[in-house]
């Protein structure tokens, strides 16, 4: 097949995992043609090229993190689509395969005419994000969202998903189920490998004895960070020695937080990394006793399978999360739930996880999940959903969906 990739973020991205990257990877070394389009990574070497011989990179302007800028999010949307029609005038492509909103966006209008076969992936809903973080000029923007998304969920030939409720959201958009399959993320099992020496990471990250409570991700309201703060007193009380761990960034909410902190006397407990690079995670991960994610519930969180989660379940730490259905479907009960904005729920659950030594069966299914979630299965199945498409062989997609449990 001759697949034309289009990603918003760089390849190889060092501020998080893109899935541009291992499509592009593993498509060329199955024998596929690939071409990408995405800004030029920074730390692209020529060895790191060699991963790629058979790729061929069509490069836009790199960008800095533009997500909660709406101008620069249009001048990316439009250099993105001038790209894309310049890549189809020169050459003939079976599939167009953006990596989620955006580059999906501008490929339905860059593909008005010659109609290329269109496979998406959606985990996010913008229109409801926007809203939610009351981003400037909301009521224009949440409906300008909305409308492109109901674009995107309407004129892609497949959408791919992260859980069959995320599937049924999307029918609100005007998403035809049987053009739905799920598939979410995969991981690189060679780098979140749980066989990490803990004491040398430990050491590399500043950590004593004692007991760690962890979290990493994007800090904004909707994680629930302020959730995992107000717990600690307790989470402190209860635990011999213990230390919280919060690796990311974010804007005024994550600066707010420090403030709580300072205010509730809890420096002593709190390690606040800042960002770490993609590659350095599972370093930190591996010092973990307890792995937590407080999120709110919206749209999103309650139907995608989140980096972190699977990141954590890989390295084979103890996970407490918000109950959320997309989780439940995907990843059933390797997770302790929470009720989401529960204080006590979530300090009373991490204590006890602290507590309890890990069930061998939980740990065992923990790896095979984490087994079904290596990109080279994930882009292998990728494969098989585009050669039913152009084959003509599925009339619902549905049949195809990924089963992790």
């Amino acid at each position: 097949m001759r697949i034309l990739i289009v990603s918003e973020l760089p390849i190889p991205s060092r501020r998080k995992s893109s899935r541009a990257d291992p499509l592009s990877k593993y498509l060329s070394k199955m024998g596929h043609e690939i071409t990408v389009i995405c800004p030029k990574s920074p730390s692209q070497s020529r060895e790191y090229l060699e991963n790629y011989e058979n790729v061929t990179f069509s490069y836009i302007a790199p960008n800095e993190r533009t997500t909660h800028n709406p101008l620069k999010r249009f001048f990316a949307l439009v250099a993105m689509i001038r790209k894309i029609k310049r890549e189809l005038r020169e050459r003939e492509f079976d599939v167009i395969r953006p990596i989620s909103f955006l580059p999906a966006y501008a490929a339905i209008l860059a593909n008005s005419k010659q109609k290329v076969p269109l496979v998406v992936n959606l985990s996010d809903f913008y229109s409801d994000l926007y809203k939610q973080f009351a981003l400037p000029v909301t009521p224009i923007a949440v409906n300008i969202l909305r409308n492109m998304e109901e674009t995107i969920a309407r004129q892609s030939d497949v959408l791919i998903v992260d859980s069959p409720t995320q599937r049924e959201y999307w029918k609100q958009w005007g998403l035809e189920e049987n053009r739905c399959v799920v598939l979410p993320n995969g991981l690189d099992l060679e780098l979140f490998n749980p066989k990490i020496n803990v004491e040398k990471a430990k050491s590399h990250c500043g950590i004593d004895e004692q007991k760690v409570v962890f979290y990493h991700g994007d800090i904004s309201h909707m994680d629930g960070i302020d959730v995992l703060v107000a717990a600690a007193p307790a989470i402190i009380k209860g635990a011999d020695d213990v230390s919280i761990m919060v690796l990311g960034n974010g804007s005024k909410y994550a600066h707010d937080l420090k403030d709580l902190v300072r205010r509730k006397a809890l420096e002593p407990w709190f390690l606040f990394t800042g960002w770490i690079p993609h590659a350095s995670v599972p370093q930190y991960i591996a010092t973990a006793d307890v792995c937590v994610a407080p999120f709110r519930r919206t749209l999103t969180s309650n139907s995608n399978l989140m980096n972190k989660i699977i990141e954590y379940l890989a390295m084979r730490k103890p996970i407490v999360a918000t109950g959320s259905s997309g989780l439940r479907q995907m990843v059933g009960d390797v997770v302790n739930y929470i009720e989401p904005e529960h204080p006590n729920m979530l300090a009373n659950v991490t204590l006890h996880t602290l507590r309890q030594r890990s069930k061998r069966d939980k740990v065992q299914r923990m790896q095979k999940i984490a087994e079904q979630l290596d990109w080279r299965k994930i882009v292998q199945h990728e494969e098989k959903i585009m050669t039913a498409m152009l084959n003509h062989e599925c009339q619902d997609f549905r049949m195809l969906d990924y089963r992790l449990t």
